[in-house]
């Protein structure tokens, strides 16, 4: 079941935070059943091609891969 689904139907999720901008660590926490990541580029990841590439990797084990960006920046935000 996805994220908004159970959302939806008040299931839990479970989720972590990734502040180290590291392509490994990224891989290790997609493959550990996460319902979602939230990719940090507010205390953590700095640039943008960092954070695409993050959720690249992410999102190649079928882990749902949020974005928080620095500021209300639209750039930023796209690339999720």
């Amino acid at each position: 079941m996805n994220i908004k689904n159970k959302l939806r139907k008040n299931l839990l999720s479970v989720g972590s935070w990734l502040t180290i901008p590291s392509t490994d660590i990224a891989e290790i926490m997609s493959s550990a059943n996460f319902d979602w990541i939230v990719v940090d580029m507010e205390h953590g990841i700095k640039s943008s091609e960092t954070a695409a590439e993050l959720i690249r990797i992410i999102s190649l084990n079928n882990t749902p891969a949020l974005l928080r960006p620095t500021t209300i920046n639209y750039n930023q935000i796209k690339i999720a």
